[in-house]
């Protein structure tokens, strides 16, 4: 009887031990903890970067706006190519990809930088995207007001940076939200399958709600109970998100960012690698590159997991902290230059 127990004991022990094991393991994959760090001599950045001012004064205009109807969107198209233009792109850097999409006529304003010259080299190509549209015509500063700030901020910053050897490509999005999401009529489905070279492709990043920040305790939520034991509880990071089969560039980028992020050590990264089906990982612009095998990834403070008054009318301009949104826009374009 007693070498029964004990051999049971020594199974219930190997069993626990796998588990454990699993747990770690799983874990690992998902968090993609980073142990050896980017040295800040090894981070890229342009000798311009982001301003706070204007990227609060891009959100709090872009909050008045009808973003929903494809009728209202056009006052934002003026807005995004009046400010492309006053950042001194020329005319011939911003196209338009014109589609339909529930009866409408609907667009992408797309930008490119570092565009091939007459060398034969071919230059490794990046994409950054936000989607302008909003959600019921509510404010939707954080979603997705703050991305588009953002990417007009790295787009004023690239009119003045030389590029040599990358094509810097930046998408303003039509219909990423309801009723086109995931209906293959997302601004972003649309680009991913005209953009060109997509072998050359070497990341896309989607900017998706970046100004959101909470210092309280239990402020951040998550997919999972179990992921509380190794995500902080205060909403006071940005986090790097994508599917499993890009895990070394979430690490990649996730890694930058932090090096980069230490500077000022205002705000954190962490990153998640998950299945699509986790609610949030590939509710974004970044899902649709997936299917052309492009690495893609979203930066996030993680939508409706904190900000509560996501798809709401209180998603206003004053509730961000722009002074830790500025350091998300220059941790980006860090990444871009660094990858």
């Amino acid at each position: 009887m007693k070498r029964k127990l004990s051999r049971l004991r020594k199974i219930f022990v190997i069993i626990l031990i796998l588990v454990l094991s699993c747990v770690v393991v799983l874990m690992a994959l998902i968090k993609q903890p980073v142990f050896i760090k980017y040295k800040d001599e090894n981070i890229s950045v342009p000798s311009v970067l982001s301003d706070q001012t204007n990227l609060e004064d891009h959100v709090k205009f872009l909050s008045t706006l009808d973003r929903a109807s494809a009728k209202g969107q056009k006052e934002v198209h003026k807005y995004i190519t009046s400010q492309l233009e006053a950042s001194g792109i020329e005319d011939e850097k911003i196209s338009r990809e014109t589609y339909l999409a529930g009866g409408e006529e609907y667009q992408n304003i797309r930008v490119k930088f570092g565009q091939k010259t007459s060398s034969t080299t071919e230059k490794t190509k990046y994409i950054i995207g936000a989607h302008y549209d909003s959600f019921d015509n509510f404010p939707c500063a954080d979603d997705n007001a703050t991305g588009v700030a953002g990417l007009l901020e790295i787009a004023r910053v690239l009119a003045k940076t030389p590029l040599e050897d990358k094509e810097i490509e930046l998408v303003f999005y039509s219909t990423e939200e309801q009723p086109f999401f995931a209906m293959g009529k997302m601004g972003s489905s649309i680009h991913a399958n005209n953009v060109a070279d997509k072998e050359n492709i070497k990341l896309m990043i989607s900017l998706e709600m970046i100004g959101y920040f909470s210092e309280e305790e239990n402020s951040q939520e998550l997919p999972l109970n179990i992921l509380k034991f190794v995500y902080p509880s205060e909403g006071n990071f940005i986090t790097v998100v994508s599917n499993l089969q890009n895990t070394t560039e979430t690490k990649k980028v996730k890694n930058i960012f932090s090096t980069f992020l230490k500077r000022n050590n205002l705000i954190t990264v962490d990153s998640m690698n998950a299945p699509d089906f986790v609610p949030g990982v590939g509710w974004s612009d970044h899902r649709n590159y997936w299917e052309f095998d492009i690495p893609a990834v979203m930066i996030t403070d993680t939508a409706f997991y904190r900000n509560k008054n996501y798809h709401t009318p209180y998603d206003t301009y004053e509730k961000l902290n722009y002074k830790k949104m500025k350091e998300v826009v220059d941790a980006t374009m860090a990444t871009i230059f660094s990858f």
